[in-house]
């Protein structure tokens, strides 16, 4: 990464578990350029430490996170239900069902140090999905803008894009996605799941 870079973006905002890995929080992580020689101290968390000079794209496993709830804060603490931690659990299971095998995707954009993580991608079909927790249109709209996010940073681009939620959306909202060639899964009450 360039001076320059370091310059014009000196730190971004990201939100990251504390260190009960509880509670989310928004955090500043600022981008410093070291001086001179580093010295890595063993008591050091961070194993990411400097920028990657190339793109890189990776497949992983998928978490198998069993917690439905978690803490929040505010005013008054609450439980907060994992919507998408379940719902991509639930899909997960459903497409392993059929006989398809899934993963997910680490990508890392060129002079980034933080790595994106996909939500579940369908091997069998080339098929990369994002989750939401609801189908409103702020979380629907915010999923197209990752899903074409991750598509380039992809090796090979996906066949399909589709939006992973927990009930079936409205009508307009079907309209947008199929306007953009993106499709659009959502979990039935009985668990099972129906795609556009």
């Amino acid at each position: 990464m360039s001076l320059d870079q370091y310059e014009d973006f000196p730190y971004y905002q990201a939100d990251a578990l504390d260190e009960s890995q509880e509670e989310i929080r928004t955090v500043f992580v600022f981008r410093l350029k070291p001086i001179g020689q580093v010295i890595k101290r063993e008591i050091d968390s961070s194993q990411e430490t400097e920028a990657k000079s190339k793109q890189t794209a990776e497949l992983i496993d998928l978490e198998r996170n069993l917690t439905d709830t978690f803490s929040t804060s505010g005013t008054e603490p609450s439980i907060g239900e994992r919507r998408e931690g379940k719902l991509v659990q639930d899909f997960t299971i459903y497409l392993e069902g059929l006989g398809h095998k899934v993963k997910r995707w680490k990508l890392t954009p060129k002079g980034e140090i933080k790595a994106f993580l996909t939500d579940p991608y369908d091997l069998t079909d080339e098929h990369l999905y994002e989750a939401k927790g609801s189908a409103a249109r702020e979380k629907v709209r915010m999923a197209v803008g990752q899903l074409l996010d991750y598509k380039r940073l992809m090796e090979e681009p996906p066949r399909k894009l589709s939006v992973l939620l927990p009930h079936e959306p409205s009508p307009d909202i079907k309209s947008f996605l199929t306007a953009y060639g993106i499709g659009c899964s959502w979990q039935q009450e009985d668990g099972s799941f129906k795609s556009l």
